[in-house]
């Protein structure tokens, strides 16, 4: 009776230990999955300086550092992402000229670790790619031969989402995983031809 009270409470404290072990090894997975959600992001615009105007809250992007693309109401605002986390960035292009200017839109991305990104636009509220049901590869988001008419403008919606993948936990794994995305614009004069 008495070895059976001795092998209890062995049992009973490797139970203990094995619970504490599982505690800390999922606040150490929380630590590291907050530290790789540390989104980052480049914008590249290619002769769009003095035919468009764009901004964030209007902010023109000439004037910001850094986009608010990933800014997470989670985290205080931070650009820190985690699997599963979702987000909305907002921003403005105007055409100010006297002129019809035509654009395109793309994004791509850097991405070591192929975080699952997922993305959708909408133009003006409506969506343009992707829809409510449908999240698109960050190459799926192109705009070709877009029309801004003259002293007019447009809203953009970017939806973001970390959408779960099975490398989610090798990149938990990892102390820092960075990425970025880039939106690229570029647009010209609309020049439309006429039959004389």
């Amino acid at each position: 009776e008495e070895q059976k009270t001795k092998d209890n409470k062995r049992y009973n404290k490797i139970v203990l230990i094995v619970i504490i072990l599982v505690m800390i090894l999922l606040l150490f997975s929380c630590i590291i999955i907050f530290k790789i959600g540390r989104i980052g992001y480049q914008v590249s615009s290619t002769g769009t300086e003095k035919v468009l105007e764009i901004s964030q809250n209007n902010i023109s992007w000439e004037n910001v550092e850094d986009l608010d693309i990933f800014n997470n109401p989670y985290f205080n605002n931070q650009k820190i992402v985690v699997p599963n986390s979702k987000g909305t960035y907002e921003f403005e292009i105007k055409n100010e000229m006297n002129e019809k200017i035509e654009y395109n839109l793309y994004m791509n991305e850097i991405n070591e670790h192929n975080v699952n990104m997922k993305y959708r636009l909408k133009f003006n509220n409506v969506y343009v790619v992707g829809d409510e049901e449908t999240w698109v590869d960050v190459e799926e988001v192109r705009l070709e031969n877009v029309h801004a008419l003259e002293n007019s403008s447009s809203i953009y919606t970017l939806e973001w989402y970390w959408e779960d993948d099975e490398n989610d936990t090798e990149i938990g794994k990892l102390v820092y995983a960075e990425y970025k995305c880039k939106i690229n614009l570029s647009a010209q004069i609309y020049a439309q031809e006429k039959d004389v």
